[in-house]
């Protein structure tokens, strides 16, 4: 098993998925942010370190690879704001495309999860 950094210890994680290139951990949650792990160590002994971390305005709700291209990330946030980011661009390129639910159409609840969707990965559902 893998520890976990000290800077997401205690911090309510809501959503992870693993990125096949690079051995990646993508992780987000109540701290308002999604870190990319990167497994470090060996076969014995092993631990996630940052890689990455873009900050969210709101606790992040969900994050998914694409199918087809796995560099691609989609990091959905609580507020309604849905960020696709390309994990080949420098680190200080964040979001590479954003877009937000139009204020009459966010429920007071806020977004709860986000996904591609599976027949057409150019399209993305979102449940409120």
């Amino acid at each position: 098993s893998a520890g976990l950094p000290a800077e997401l210890v205690g911090n309510g994680v809501y959503d992870c998925c693993y990125l096949p290139q690079g051995e990646l951990f993508a992780v987000t949650g109540e701290a308002c942010r999604c870190d990319i792990l990167r497994m470090r160590g060996n076969a014995v002994s092993s631990h996630l370190g940052i890689d990455r971390s873009f900050p969210l305005q709101s606790e992040g709700v969900s994050v998914r690879a694409h199918a087809d291209q796995p560099e691609h990330l989609m990091i959905a946030e609580a507020d309604g704001t849905i960020h696709f980011v390309d994990l080949r661009a420098p680190n200080r390129c964040f979001p590479a495309i954003s877009r937000s639910l139009p204020p009459a159409e966010r429920a007071a609840a806020g977004l709860r999860d986000a996904d591609w969707f599976p027949m057409d990965a150019h399209l993305v559902g979102a449940v409120s």
